[in-house]
């Protein structure tokens, strides 16, 4: 819709384009995340321990470099899924970095 309204010469064009590609991508791996794992091959994940993992690395790296506060509000509790540690960690890392950089400096 928004390239319709604005035209295909605006200048945002580009920048639809780049949201739409990672949309895709993102959905990609959602799809990927639901496919029954092979026996023995899915984890038993406690999600707070994987959050707290790549939030600290966005801490010490984009977070610290752009003046940001990251904090955590984890669930009470031992929540957990089913799954694989990396599809898990790449969507966490996909959403931090996205919105470090939609937030900008000093924020949090």
């Amino acid at each position: 819709m928004l390239r319709i309204k604005l035209g295909e010469t605006h200048e945002l064009q580009q920048d639809l384009d780049l949201i739409r590609e990672e949309i895709d991508r993102v959905g990609r791996i959602l799809l990927r995340m639901k496919d029954v794992p092979a026996p023995g091959r899915a984890e038993d994940l406690p999600l707070d321990p994987l959050v707290q993992q790549v939030a600290e690395i966005f801490r010490n790296s984009l977070c610290q470099t752009r003046g940001i506060r990251l904090s955590l509000s984890l669930a009470a509790g031992e929540a957990g899924t089913l799954g694989h540690a990396d599809h898990l960690r790449q969507i966490l890392t996909n959403l931090l970095k996205n919105a470090i950089e939609a937030l900008g400096e000093g924020g949090a």
